[in-house]
């Protein structure tokens, strides 16, 4: 099995508006997918550090060139 990569290198505008958050010492607001602007650039991050695969089983999910540091403007992957 690989060792998971958590870093957010590509997914700066989540990682600014995280920092602000922690600096400002409120609590994160509670997770919702449908509502959370951040949830694909966070998703496409994770797709490009783990290289397309999938952590538990290590089957390609997607091709990296998909969600590839190219795909990212101003921190925020570009649909």
């Amino acid at each position: 099995m690989r060792k998971i990569n958590k870093k957010l290198e590509l997914a700066t505008a989540y990682k600014k508006w995280l920092d602000a958050i922690n600096k400002s010492g409120k609590n994160h607001p509670k997770y919702n997918s449908s509502n959370f602007r951040f949830y694909y650039d966070i998703i496409a991050n994770l797709l490009w550090v783990q290289d397309g695969l999938c952590a538990y089983t290590e089957m390609y999910l997607i091709n990296k060139n998909h969600v590839a540091s190219n795909k990212f403007t101003i921190g925020k992957i570009q649909r």
